[in-house]
């Protein structure tokens, strides 16, 4: 499990990923970012601000 109450620039993985602004590519299960510029791969895809989808299952972006 990964909580971040920063930012994040890279990589995640874990059960749960979370990230105030992440920049990169989270992998997991739940994935978690209040605004993001990357990829998410998983199960459940959240990305609160910006993204191409609110949520979003398997795949979801903001570039």
């Amino acid at each position: 499990m990964n909580l971040t109450k920063n930012n994040v620039e890279g990589f995640q993985y874990g059960w749960f990923n979370s990230g105030n602004h992440v920049s990169g590519f989270q992998l997991g299960l739940v994935n978690y970012a209040e605004s993001m510029k990357g990829l998410q791969i998983g199960i459940v895809n959240i990305i609160k601000s910006g993204g191409q989808f609110p949520v979003f299952p398997i795949v979801n972006w903001s570039f």
